[in-house]
């Protein structure tokens, strides 16, 4: 029994080890966005990189084109994915609701008619939706 949990406490701390070198690994990167994909080659070279959502395709190809590089065969044009439940996809999700930042440095779509004041508290208010296309909404308050 004593020497199961020296296993188990050495396998854990080399865990340990490894989760600390990978997070140092990655903060070196200083790395500001999320999500933020580093295509690596097998040399261990940042071959590309995108930050923020959308172009999944590209990001494929260039998956794609690292993989056949290091001689893996890979299948000709994009995966298909077909998803249903919880794991299908968002429909036109940036067409209705597109992101947006905290903090005025990189904000968009700022939905008041006041404008920003900067450094210093603010009340806002906020304008009423526009029709929506389906479904019966409202805004308490306005």
């Amino acid at each position: 029994m004593v020497g199961n949990v020296q296993k188990a406490i050495r396998i854990w701390a080399s865990a340990i080890r490894r989760g600390r070198q990978r997070l140092q690994d990655l903060e070196r990167f200083h790395n500001q966005y999320w999500p933020a994909l580093y295509f690596i080659d097998g040399t261990g070279t940042i071959r590309h990189h995108h930050f923020g959502e959308g172009e999944y395709d590209d990001s494929e190809r260039i998956i794609q084109r690292l993989l056949k590089e290091n001689g893996a065969s890979v299948a000709a044009g994009l995966a298909e994915v077909s998803a249903q439940g919880v794991q299908a996809p968002a429909s036109n999700m940036y067409q209705i609701s597109p992101e947006t930042y905290v903090g005025y440095a990189r904000a968009e779509h700022f939905a008041s008619p006041q404008t920003v004041a900067r450094d210093q508290p603010a009340r806002y208010s906020c304008r009423p939706p526009s029709a929506p296309t389906s479904g019966r909404w409202g805004v308490p308050g306005l």
